[in-house]
């Protein structure tokens, strides 16, 4: 694989992020595989990918070293719906495929793509009748404070952890035993966090859910 001689224009190709939001597999417009081509290109190192573990049910992120023969850094998260998984990567590599000089205008598409997709789930959050563990962060982007916001199927012990692109740990926002199902919310601080993506993993029990999360200025 060649680097791609192509490249993304943030707000130019703002309509293509949107178009990739809505339908992330299956055919695309000529403007967005152009897209998926640079983000798909290299180099390869710190290239987030999925990683199919049960088929067609269940891929869990990982992030490619860029060396031959070498095994594949997995990370917690994992999907159960492909659309969904698509979309995550999608945001990741267009963020971290950003040069310096790009990020403030990355950031600003990355908001509207996130806001635009948000816009989608009016429904309020209310425990989950499948048994699983739902979450929420709003305001996102978050601009010095947030709101994670949590529905429990059951009395449950929770975590909830904030890393960065890079899997290191920013800050346990909660490690609490819940006694009662049902909505819960914890606020955490940004101010002083440097703009960028972040990753909040809920951890319920013995389910694991991963929001992304941006921080602007």
């Amino acid at each position: 694989m060649t680097q791609s001689t192509y490249r993304i224009y943030p707000v130019k190709d703002l309509p293509f992020a949107r178009e990739f939001m809505a339908t992330p597999v299956g055919l695309h417009s000529p403007g967005l595989q152009r897209v998926l081509n640079v983000l798909r290109g290299e180099p390869l190192a710190g290239k987030y990918v999925l990683i199919e573990i049960t088929p067609h049910k269940r891929w869990r992120l990982a992030r490619l070293t860029g060396e031959r023969g070498q095994p594949v850094p997995v990370l917690d998260t994992v999907f159960t719906d492909l659309q969904t998984a698509e979309r995550e990567v999608f945001m990741l590599r267009e963020v971290d495929g950003q040069s310096t000089a790009d990020t403030a205008a990355c950031l600003s598409v990355s908001e509207d793509v996130v806001n635009e997709d948000m816009s989608l789930q009016d429904d309020p959050l209310v425990p989950s009748d499948i048994g699983e563990p739902l979450i929420r962060i709003t305001p996102n982007p978050a601009r010095g404070h947030t709101a994670i916001r949590f529905a429990l199927p059951a009395p449950l012990s929770v975590q909830v952890e904030v890393f960065d692109l890079q899997g290191r740990l920013v800050e346990t926002v909660l490690s609490h035993e819940f006694e009662s199902a049902g909505v819960h919310v914890a606020q955490i601080r940004t101010a002083g966090w440097h703009p960028g993506v972040y990753l909040c993993r809920l951890r319920a029990g013995s389910t694991v859910t991963t929001r992304k999360m941006l921080v602007a200025k």
